[in-house]
């Protein structure tokens, strides 16, 4: 090893050891990262999670994500509508920024069970932190396009906010999975 090379891996070392930059401390983890996901070795998909926080609150945000799915299948603007906050805004996969009442017009015709051939979730996890309420999870779908079957997947983030100990959906942000 050439001698400027050996000085390389002293000062790395005397970096470290001298707990001076964090980026050095974490770079082990950041190697094992990038060549996990360069040989494809990591979950695609993580398990769902026990929630953090609020046993209660986790169990109502997880019933109220079923609602929000069993909405969508049943296209109830009626039922819906009580769950979404009055400053509802979505992402949708694309980046567009919905408003309540736009989103809530496509809610009313955006399930149809002949181009919808399957439809579910899973991987939910929830955090509960104060008052506010994440909930992630994939939904998994086979629609019909033009006499063909095509899977997807999505990841959703539902932000929830509680207020006057009602929680509700504030802002719901999508991600295509490819």
């Amino acid at each position: 090893m050439d001698t400027e090379k050996k000085i390389d891996l002293i000062l790395i070392f005397k970096l470290i050891t001298m707990n001076q930059y964090r980026f050095y401390r974490k770079l082990p983890l950041l190697i094992f990262a990038l060549i996990l996901s360069f040989f494809g070795a990591h979950a695609q998909y993580p398990p769902a999670l026990n929630g953090t926080g609020n046993k209660k609150d986790i169990t109502a945000l997880s019933k109220l994500n079923a609602q929000f799915v069993n909405d969508f299948i049943n296209n109830d603007t009626v039922a819906h509508s009580k769950i979404i906050h009055k400053d509802f805004v979505c992402i949708d996969s694309k980046g567009a920024v919905i408003n309540r009442n736009d989103y809530m017009q496509d809610w009313l015709h955006g399930y149809d069970p002949s181009i919808y051939k399957h439809f579910d979730y899973t991987s939910e996890f929830i955090r509960v932190i104060g008052n506010t309420g994440l909930i992630r999870a994939i939904t998994r779908h086979i629609i019909l396009v033009n006499g063909k079957e095509i899977s997807g997947k999505v990841i959703y983030t539902d932000t929830y906010v509680k207020e006057n100990g009602n929680w509700h959906c504030i802002q719901a942000q999508l991600t295509s999975i490819k």
